[in-house]
């Protein structure tokens, strides 16, 4: 499947960018590419686009237009399927469309306008592939890893002001481009920068997935939210017996991901991005 990340306006109008820039830009897209096409393959979210399985993002050479960086979602032979053989119009050929769309309006909190054969499809009655939505527990675990990522994507618009806004649009061939969320600004940086914590602590059961002995922080599924939340300890909470329960809730885990000897109630404030979803936890009290 064809992408591309098109600037325009300032400098981008005369096919020119920042350097650097636009090779941060660049590291960025390739990177919510990764992510999102790890996902729909493998049904997993990934840390490091180093261990992207059965798909490879290739780039393609710059296109006419203000200033178009093409890239390529190729699958591989281990793959379940090959996304660059699907049909566009086909169900299974919307998979990874829907994903990277859902992922971006979630990141930026904007609603979804999909187009109408696969509206057509979601309203099936045995609608036979899945559709990615922005409330997905999965798409909000992605969210969390394309957060930097996309923040460089603005890099021309935001540091070197090379470029006046941007667009992510899926090339559809003959057909007019699908456009993936909305158009990238300056505006819609600050969404992505935004931070807010809530006034009172919350009380939440996780279990601990990871943990860092040095930092305080680390990671935990919460069972409210269905998906891996970043922690930090705050500094009433770093005691012998607050750190020994962190880690005896990590070994449980670990020995059986299954098991409820691993739940924690923690009570935590958290950091929420603009659109309300949590961002991380900052744990103030571990409860028995």
């Amino acid at each position: 499947m064809k992408f591309s990340l098109n600037y325009y306006g300032g400098m981008a109008d005369e096919h020119l960018l920042d350097f650097y820039d636009a090779s941060r830009a660049m590291m960025g897209f390739e990177r919510t590419l990764a992510l999102t096409a790890h996902l729909v393959i493998n049904d997993e979210i990934i840390t490091q686009v180093t261990s992207l399985k059965g798909a490879r993002v290739l780039l393609a050479p710059m296109e006419a237009g203000s200033l178009r960086i093409p890239a390529y979602v190729v699958a591989g032979a281990t793959a379940i399927y090959s996304l660059g053989s699907l049909e566009q119009d086909n169900p299974i050929g919307h998979l990874m469309y829907s994903a990277y769309d859902a992922m971006v309006h979630a990141a930026l909190g904007t609603g979804l306008n999909y187009d109408k054969p696969l509206r057509e499809h979601i309203q099936a009655p045995q609608a036979p592939i899945k559709q990615f939505l922005p409330n997905d527990p999965k798409i909000q675990a992605l969210v969390e890893k394309c957060e930097a990522p996309l923040a460089e994507m603005h890099r021309p618009i935001t540091k070197s002001e090379t470029a006046r806004s941007a667009e992510i649009v899926e090339g559809r061939g003959v057909r007019m481009p699908r456009p993936i969320g909305p158009p990238l600004t300056s505006e819609t940086y600050d969404i992505l920068r935004y931070a807010e914590r809530d006034l009172k602590p919350s009380m939440i059961f996780g279990k601990v997935a990871s943990y860092n002995l040095n930092s305080f922080k680390g990671r935990m599924f919460c069972m409210h939210e269905q998906r891996l939340i970043s922690f930090v300890l705050s500094e009433q909470c770093r005691g012998p017996n607050e750190v020994k329960r962190i880690v005896e809730s990590l070994g449980a885990n670990a020995a059986d991901i299954n098991s409820d000897a691993s739940i924690i109630k923690f009570h935590v404030i958290a950091e929420r991005r603009r659109t309300g979803s949590v961002r991380s936890y900052r744990v103030m009290q571990l409860s028995e």
